[in-house]
């Protein structure tokens, strides 16, 4: 019994947690910024809602088509007509199978993100990485974006100050281990306001 207990844990978990109405959304302003802190993508396979936290990976199911998707939410609903629960990409709207832009599906939570808003947790951290010579500055910086982390650098005395900002709660372990691979040690991260909402 001992062994079968995580198994039916884990199929509990998978269980379709409600019916939803998704919508397709593309946003008409160029460079949309999620919550998340990505680039808004018609081709990402990405979702916005209001009911899971960011980062979850949800799969949703077109009742009609019997089709489904994985796909990670980053950020809230937009204003959506009607009662509409999700908002997906098209590339998840094409995923399902589905050409209307709107369809009612059921959802699954594969994993739950680890960012809501709170007075006390926002979700996003940054790191402070010392003081560094202008050269190994510039190397560093180029090392940090390589790794799509978003340094910035800050003149202070003869050196220049290294900080890498807003990095997700749920993207907070691979950081640190990116960091780590990059060399640098003692690394702390530092809660910061959601640079989205501020």
């Amino acid at each position: 019994m001992r062994r079968l207990l995580p198994l039916i844990i884990a199929i509990a978990l998978l269980q379709p947690v409600a019916a939803e109405t998704a919508q397709l959304y593309t946003p008409m302003e160029p460079g949309f910024t999620t919550q998340a802190g990505t680039f808004f993508s018609p081709e990402a396979l990405e979702g916005l809602s209001d009911e899971f936290p960011i980062g979850s990976v949800i799969t949703v199911g077109d009742e009609a088509t019997g089709l489904s998707v994985s796909v990670t939410i980053t950020g809230p609903l937009p204003e959506l007509p009607g009662n509409r629960d999700l908002a997906l990409t098209r590339r998840a709207f094409s995923e399902l199978g589905d050409t209307d832009g709107v369809a009612e599906v059921t959802v699954t939570v594969v994993r739950e993100g680890t960012t809501r808003e709170t007075n006390e947790q926002t979700g996003w951290y940054s790191f402070d990485l010392g003081l560094y010579s202008p050269e190994s500055a510039y190397t560093l910086y180029e090392k940090l974006e390589e790794n799509n982390l978003r340094p910035y650098a800050y003149k202070e005395n003869e050196g220049v100050r290294i900080k890498v900002r807003h990095v997700l709660a749920f993207r907070l372990d691979q950081a640190i281990s990116t960091l780590q691979a990059l060399g640098i040690k003692d690394i702390q991260a530092e809660m910061e306001p959601n640079p989205y909402l501020s």
